[in-house]
């Protein structure tokens, strides 16, 4: 009897460990709007909007004033053809080249390391204090855009997103909805 209390206890833990661990690291906090998919992988909730492309945007306005940043804003005319109506802040981002995607996820993983290494919380403080693993160890989230290996895996299967071929150039405009996917280095 007493075996058998121990043997099913094993069996408990054993399953609780990979349990905890099999679809991501627990200890590791999931960048700010995204999921784990993976052992220190992660990926966005929801597409990239208008809104969240309005930010970035934006930011590099501020930062560099020249007009370089004007290639970012959005083309309208892709809207009426795709969705039939005029952009709303709710809308996926559209008509963006690789280039820019890559600026972006530079720029969302400044943005969110710099929320998760400052002094005085401005955030919940809640995910500032689960981020102290990551303060600790001196890790920074990278954002980048998804390849199609990644694809592969099948991380998503109920939505059409962004799928990065190998022969796409960085200058072709994409018209699709994209996500970033992120990790801890």
């Amino acid at each position: 009897m007493i075996y058998e209390k121990m043997i099913v206890r094993c069996f408990f833990l054993f399953f609780l460990i990979f349990n905890c661990n099999g679809k991501g690291d627990r200890s590791l906090p999931p960048p700010p709007g995204t999921k784990s998919i993976g052992l220190n992988m992660f990926a966005d909730k929801k597409v990239i909007t208008i809104a969240d492309w309005k930010e970035f945007v934006y930011s590099q306005k501020i930062k560099n004033p020249s007009d370089s940043f004007l290639s970012l804003n959005l083309d309208t005319a892709h809207y009426f053809i795709i969705f039939k109506k005029e952009p709303s802040e709710h809308l996926p981002i559209i008509g963006k080249t690789i280039e820019e995607i890559n600026e972006y996820c530079l720029w969302r993983s400044k943005m969110v390391n710099s929320l998760i290494y400052q002094i005085k919380p401005d955030c919940s403080k809640k995910y500032w204090k689960k981020c102290k693993t990551v303060r600790e160890q001196k890790m920074k989230v990278n954002y980048f855009i998804p390849t199609t290996d990644e694809y592969s895996k099948n991380y998503y299967k109920d939505f059409t997103y962004l799928k990065i071929k190998s022969n796409t150039s960085f200058t072709e405009k994409i018209f699709l909805p994209f996500v970033c996917f992120a990790k801890y280095e």
